[in-house]
This record gives C-alpha cells, structure tokens and sequence, in this order.
C-alpha cells in the first residue's frame, strides 16, 4: 500500500453539500445518552491526558471512544453560535496536538482512525464557511495524513477471517478518497469492499456475525458508501454493486424491525451491542438520529413490497395473532456462538402488539478487566433453559471449539406459521425439546422436556421488559400490568411443582447504560421431567 500517490488533484477538496442536511434540528437526545454511556464532552481532555499517563482510570472502550469524536453528530445544530462551532474545531486542533505524532498510540488504532475520518469529513461539511480557512486547511492535512495512514495499517486479522473492522476501514478510505480526490485510495476502497462483502455477508443480506446491533450499524456504512457513490458519480458498476447490497441489507433490518417496530429501542438486542452508536442512533426507517444529518430517500433503493418471510439467514420470526417470536438458530455448526452472538440457544424474544414481553439485556462492557465483561452473554442471561446447571449448547472457542460445534450439529429446529420446536443433546448426554406455540391472540405455551439417566434439574429464565410492572404473584401465577395507559395483564402460569422465583435483574438499554427490570427464575427437578408455561394476555 506504500505505493499509493497522492493525487495531483489533492488541493482539489470535493464537498459533497447534497449528501447531508443540516437543516434539520439537532440530536441532543443523543449527546445525553453517549453521556451516560462514557463522559460529558467537558471531560474528554481531561481523558485524554489520563491516557497518555496510562493511569487506567477509564476502560478501554472509554478510551477507544474518546478518540472517535462520535459526539460531533450529536450536538450539530444550525443556530448553534459561531463559538460553540469553534469549539468543535478547537477540540480537534487540541487532540491533533496531542496525539497526531504519536502513531503507536492507543488512538492510532485503525478502527479509532476510521472513525475519525468519518466523523471529521461530516463536520467539516457542517462547518463550512463557519470557520476560518487557516483552521478547514488544518483539519483537511490532518485528514489526509488519516487516510494514508489508514491504507498502510488495514485490520486484516492474522487468522484470515475477515470481519467488519476492515469493512470499516473501507468505508473510511472510500469516503476519504472522494473527499481528497485521490483515485487510488478510492480504487482500493472498492476492491476491500467487493472481495470481503461475500464473507461478511450471509446470502440474504445479514451481517455474519450473529447481532442485530451490528446489523444496523454495518448497514448504515454501506449506505453511506452508497450515497457518496451515488453523487461522486465515479464508478456507476461500483454504485450498483453497493446499491444492491444495501437494499438487502435495508430489507433485514425491516425484517428485525416489525410492520409496526418504529423504535430501534424495542428491537431485540440479540447477540453484542456496538460502543459505537447508541441503539437508537440508526434506523433508515425513522426520521430521529442519523437520518437527521444525512439526505437520503428510501425510494433510491428499497422495497417496500418484499415477501413477508418467517426465516432469513438463519433470524426466525413467529408473527400470529398479534404474538411475534425473535429467535436466532446459529445456522454455523462450525462454531458457538460465532462473531458477536451469545450463548443464547433456544432463547426467544416475545413482543404482543409490537410491545416487548420478553426481552434479550443486551451487554454492558467489552473490556474485559470491568466487572460486567460477561453480563448478558451467558445463557442465563437470556429466555432459555439450563440443564445441571450448564448451557444446552457448551460455547469454545480453540479446542472447546469442537465442542460446542460436535453439541450444536446435533441440534435441530422445526417451525411453522405459529410454533417452533428445538431439540438436542446436551453434552452430559440428556436429551432435550423446547417448544413455543403461538395458540390465539390471548395466550403462548411454552413446553421444555428432558430425559437422560443423568438428569437432575433444569432451570428457565424468563427477562421481562421494562413495558411491564410486578402486579402480584400468588404461587404459580406471576401477573404483569403493562406500563400505558390502556393496560393489558399478563399473566405467566407455571406447573405447580415448579420452583418460581422473581428477582430484581437488569437490562442494557445501550452499551454501558445499566437498568433495572423484572427476571423469572424456575426449576424443576428429577423425576420430573418437563415444565410448562401458560402466557395469557388478559385485556382490562
């Protein structure tokens, strides 16, 4: 990649003004969140200095997130003061100070670099005939000195499995190779982009990496590399390439979304929440967050007719008499859980009326020194059963990897229109079936059974949104009243010699944002075998 030039045309900056619309009011709701999920804004000096000392008072992704100015797109505002747009500029002249020499930096990394590119070609269109030309003409050098970096120090993982980071690294590159004009960058952008998406991709159009959060915010790359495209012009093969993609991709984020699912905060949080956007931040369906910023029109690519199917790569819905059922099968037997999934097997997340009942807590942390490295990856913290106290499918990874590959093949699943029935084998050699019925529009059964010489007990979770509130519990029978103004009960009945417990649990509204909730916890113990769960809505 050294031999990539630079452009002769590289003073000449394309600002691509129809991309984005600033004239939309702003995203504070987000700045409050992103502050809740890592520092005020005010602090981010004071971050930085700390990790230059590698004090390690923050986490690492507090660090990674100090470095990727995600915040610039929450605060843009068209009244804001010519200071306060001064402010963001400032920022980074302080940042670029501090850190543009020091390439082996924590701050350096090639994701963190991406990000910034991204970000700071967005908030260099907004400042715009804002700022003094000294200070644009500093922040244009900084970002190329990006970019050239970037192309040397791509993140192709030393195992050849390609994942989203170099895809991110692609999008940065692309999207900065238009922006200097320099043709090879955006050459190579193109070519990362074409040979890797077949790898991240499943056929459909999912993301392969087991998360619906990752979805999205893989989508929303490739729709930023769509609408430069499309108005750059360049390569209109290329512009089709990705055209096409995003419509799948758009298509499977619908599908996770609902007929009736506006708000990306009640979508299931399956699988690994990004630090990098809140929950909410992208959904090209709504006109909050992202789609405040970018000027785009869902007629370009997609359709709005599609076949309302029940199975998509390996993402099975249930959608029968106002009940919907989100569950997802891990369709690679090689290995378990694969990319960003959880050991989540045979859990389900349950919705009436488009309204959560059951829900996956998301993940609070990736840095594994913090006390919630593992909350909400490990099957109890989702709507599944255990067995002696161990998963249905053991997750591995190396050797532990045959494991849980040899446990997962011998998985199976059948659905229809209304039910879904798992069955399998548990490495202690007990054999199991889960299955959900969707039976009318007032109630759901859910049926576990097991038989093997060794078992002993099996325990189920049950993690109730926080739509719903505690109305009373008299033995069996756990009754939830939904939080709205027109209230519905739910009412949970458990076989009689099942063990019930309710708990105070908690749930992850966005990564690092901890929240309380309700959790059911059963058992049952040998010689019985099955337990059975009656959800009946009840209409005040």
């Amino acid at each position: 990649f050294h031999k990539i030039s630079r452009s002769k045309q590289e003073n000449d900056i394309n600002f691509f003004e129809n991309i984005f619309d600033f004239k939309k009011s702003g995203n504070e709701e987000f700045l409050d969140i992103y502050e809740r999920q890592f520092f005020c804004i005010d602090k981010v000096k004071e971050i930085w200095v700390d990790s230059l000392k590698d004090s390690k008072i923050y986490d690492s992704e507090t660090l990674n997130a100090s470095h990727r100015f995600h915040w610039n797109n929450f605060i843009f505002h068209l009244y804001e003061s010519d200071i306060e747009k001064n402010k963001l500029i400032d920022l980074i002249l302080s940042w670029r100070k501090q850190f543009s020499h020091r390439k082996k930096n924590l701050s350096w990394q090639p994701y963190n670099v991406s990000e910034r590119i991204c970000n700071w070609i967005v908030l260099i269109h907004f400042l715009k005939g804002k700022i003094c030309k000294d200070k644009e003409d500093i922040l244009v050098d900084e970002i190329k000195n990006h970019i050239f970096f970037l192309a040397e120090n791509l993140e192709y993982p030393s195992s050849g499995i390609i994942n989203n980071h170099v895809f991110n690294n692609a999008r940065a590159l692309y999207i900065g190779g238009l922006f200097i004009n320099n043709i090879s960058i955006t050459n190579l952008a193109e070519q990362i982009i074409k040979e890797s998406y077949d790898k991240l991709f499943c056929k459909s159009g999912f993301l392969n990496e087991s998360s619906t959060h990752y979805h999205f915010l893989i989508t929303r790359s490739i729709l930023e590399i769509y609408l430069f495209a499309r108005e750059e012009h360049y390569n209109d093969e290329f512009c089709n390439f990705i055209r096409s993609r995003l419509n799948n991709a758009v298509n499977c984020c619908k599908f996770l979304l609902g007929e009736k699912i506006v708000d990306n905060n009640s979508m299931p949080k399956i699988g690994d929440v990004s630090p990098d956007i809140p929950f909410e931040w992208f959904n090209p369906f709504s006109d909050r967050g992202w789609s405040k910023i970018w000027n785009y029109s869902l007629d370009d690519f997609y359709r709005s007719n599609i076949k309302n199917y029940q199975l998509i790569d390996g993402w099975l819905k249930l959608n029968k008499n106002k009940w919907t059922i989100f569950t997802f099968l891990h369709p690679d037997t090689s290995e378990y859980p694969s990319g960003h999934g959880h050991n989540d097997f045979a859990s389900i997340n349950l919705y009436h009326n488009n309204k959560p009942i059951l829900i996956d807590i998301g993940c609070m942390s990736y840095d594994n020194k913090n006390r919630y490295f593992n909350y909400g990856r490990n099957s109890y913290d989702h709507n599944t059963l255990q067995i002696n106290g161990k998963s249905l499918i053991e997750p591995g990874i190396g050797r532990k990897s045959i494991i849980s590959s040899k446990l997962r093949n011998k998985c199976s699943h059948e659905y229809n229109t209304y039910s879904i029935n798992w069955k399998g084998t548990t490495n202690q050699n007990i054999s199991w079936k889960r299955k959900i019925e969707l039976l009318s529009e007032e109630k759901i059964i859910v049926n576990d059974v097991c038989d093997g010489n060794n078992f002993e007990f099996m325990r189920g979770f049950y993690y109730i949104s926080n739509y719903l509130e505690l109305y009373s519990q008299n033995e069996n029978k756990i009754i939830l009243k939904t939080k709205d103004v027109k209230a519905d009960l739910f009412e949970f009945v458990f076989d009689k010699d099942c063990e019930i417990k309710v708990k105070d649990s908690y749930f992850f509204s966005n990564y690092g944002i901890k929240e309380n909730i309700k959790c059911i916890n059963t058992n049952i113990k040998y010689p019985k075998k099955n337990s059975i769960l009656e959800i009946n809505r009840i209409k005040l």
